[in-house]
């Protein structure tokens, strides 16, 4: 028997997914076909992603720009500057409380990111604009995070940006990026950073 055009297309967007198989795509399907109040419930919470994007100042996801990331006036006055937006949500969880700039990405040849793709001139702008206590490079503990944390700091020093910068501490995982991280690790890291420095890298 055919498979229905509707079931065929949802199953090949749900494989589109990171991570998600045709059989896991197929659970999912079945599930949302079993029950028709979680099937409403998933159509309503995706119309709510209607208008969402990034905020023109820090990068994160927000339907707010700028978002309240950036506005709220409890925030530390301090900088933490993460590869992707979701991270964003990551180090929201480990209880920091102070402000965000999303990078967009890491250097990574092999994957056709350049320094022309990174959110780099919004970073030096914030960096001159306002006097940061600190600017903690949270970017992981993979060659490319490494690759990327030197590069922000010549970049810096070759604009004339002087900004006390420190990367996450002891307790990551070598190869790991932030999201495959848990977050007593994450937490442990953001707490023991230390300064980024020339021997380091």
């Amino acid at each position: 028997m055919e498979i229905p055009r509707e079931i065929r297309g949802l199953l090949e967007a749900l494989m589109k997914l990171p991570g998600i198989g045709e059989k896991t795509a197929e659970d999912i399907l079945h599930t949302l076909l079993t029950h028709t109040e979680l099937r409403q419930e998933l159509h309503a919470r995706l119309g709510d992603l209607q208008g969402m994007g990034v905020c023109g100042v820090c990068g994160a996801w927000s339907r707010d720009n700028p978002c309240t990331f950036c506005t709220d006036p409890a925030r530390e006055n301090r900088l933490l500057v993460v590869p992707l937006p979701r991270d964003v949500w990551l180090f929201e969880r480990t209880g920091y409380r102070g402000r965000y700039h999303v990078l967009g990405g890491l250097l990574s040849p092999l994957e056709g990111i350049s320094a022309e793709d990174l959110r780099l001139e919004s970073l030096r702008h914030r960096l001159i604009s306002t006097s940061w206590r600190e600017v903690i490079l949270a970017l992981g503990a993979t060659f490319e995070a490494d690759t990327t944390a030197a590069f922000l700091r010549e970049y810096l020093q070759e604009h004339g940006v002087e900004v006390p910068l420190t990367r996450l501490g002891v307790g990551l995982p070598v190869g790991k990026t932030l999201d495959r991280l848990d977050l007593d690790t994450l937490r442990e890291a953001l707490i023991n950073r230390k300064p980024l420095d020339s021997e380091e890298m």
